[in-house]
């Protein structure tokens, strides 16, 4: 069976942002997802998921890591 494909933004007040997505050929299963940190410019920032994005992240870890990122000075 094929998995489904999943793509969102969380936008932040601050300007940074969370890609989320899963499907094949994304760092995701059933139940996780890729997440990559968006900086205000747009640019991929790997310094939040450990130098690249964070692969296999239950809907809990993007929790936390929302909280981190929408607290970030601009």
């Amino acid at each position: 069976m094929e998995r489904k494909e999943f793509r969102d933004r969380m936008d932040f007040k601050n300007g940074w942002a969370l890609s989320i997505i899963c499907g094949p050929g994304t760092y995701s299963d059933e139940g996780t997802f890729e997440v990559g940190v968006l900086d205000p410019k747009g640019n991929l920032n790997y310094e939040y998921t450990g130098g690249d994005v964070a692969a296999y992240q239950s809907i809990a870890e993007i929790e936390d890591l929302a909280k981190t990122i929408s607290s970030l000075r601009s």
